[in-house]
C-alpha cells in the first residue's frame, strides 16, 4: 500500500475507470485500471486536491481485482474497500497528514473486528471462516466511520453482519450511537 506527498506519473497503460469526491469537493479520488477490460487487473487510486493539484495526483493505493472509495464530507479521510478475491474483503483507511500526504492506518480491520466480535459474543475462540469481509459503509463524522464485518464458514455458520464504528482520530472501535446523535442537531439561530 502506497501513499506519498508527491506526484508519480501514472503508468503508461492506465485509464481513469472511476471517481469519488468529497462533498466539499476539495477532495477527489481518481481509480485508474492498468488493463481496462480486465477487472482483475493492476488498479492504481489518486488522491487530487483543490489547493495542491499535482497533474497525476498523489498516489494513495494500488492492488488487483475490484475496488472502491469512500471519503469524508471534509476530504481529511478516506476508506478503501477491496474486493481482493471472492473469500477476502479487506479495508483500508487513509488519514491526510500535515504535510498535505495520506498515511494508512495501521490497523487490519478485519482481524480486529473479527477479534472484537469474539468478546463481545464472549466466544472462547475466534469462529473459522473461509469468507470474511471487513468494509467501511458510511462516514458517520469527518473522523467516525460505520463498517461491518461479514462471512460465512460454507455449510457450518454465517455472520451476516457485524457492525461498528471506528473513529480515525482515537484509533478506537466503538458501538455508542449516542455520542454522534449528540451532534447531530444544529440549530441555524441559536436562542
Amino acid at each position: 500500500m502506497v501513499s506519498q506527498a508527491f506526484a508519480d506519473p501514472i503508468p503508461d497503460g492506465f485509464k481513469q475507470e472511476d471517481e469519488y469526491k468529497s462533498d466539499t469537493q476539495n477532495t477527489v479520488v481518481r481509480v485508474y485500471r492498468g488493463k481496462p477490460d480486465d477487472w482483475t487487473g493492476p488498479m492504481q487510486f489518486r488522491v487530487f486536491r483543490k489547493e495542491n493539484p499535482p497533474a497525476d495526483g498523489s498516489l494513495l493505493w494500488e492492488g488487483l481485482n475490484r475496488a472502491s472509495a469512500l471519503i469524508s464530507s471534509d476530504g481529511e479521510s478516506i476508506a478503501i474497500n477491496h474486493h481482493a478475491m471472492s473469500t477476502d474483503g479487506l479495508l483500508y483507511v487513509f488519514t491526510r497528514q500535515a504535510n498535505g500526504s495520506y498515511k494508512k492506518i495501521d490497523i487490519d480491520f478485519r482481524d480486529e473486528a473479527l477479534r472484537v466480535f469474539t468478546k463481545q459474543q464472549g466466544l472462547k475462540s475466534e469462529p473459522g471462516f473461509d469468507h470474511l469481509y471487513c468494509h467501511a459503509e458510511t462516514w458517520l463524522t469527518e473522523n467516525q466511520f460505520l463498517g461491518v464485518l461479514s462471512g460465512h464458514m460454507s455449510g457450518e455458520h454465517a455472520l451476516d453482519g457485524f457492525w461498528f464504528i471506528f473513529d480515525c482520530r482515537t484509533k478506537k472501535f466503538s458501538f455508542d450511537f449516542t455520542s454522534i446523535n449528540k451532534a447531530s442537531f444544529h440549530k441555524t439561530h441559536p436562542e
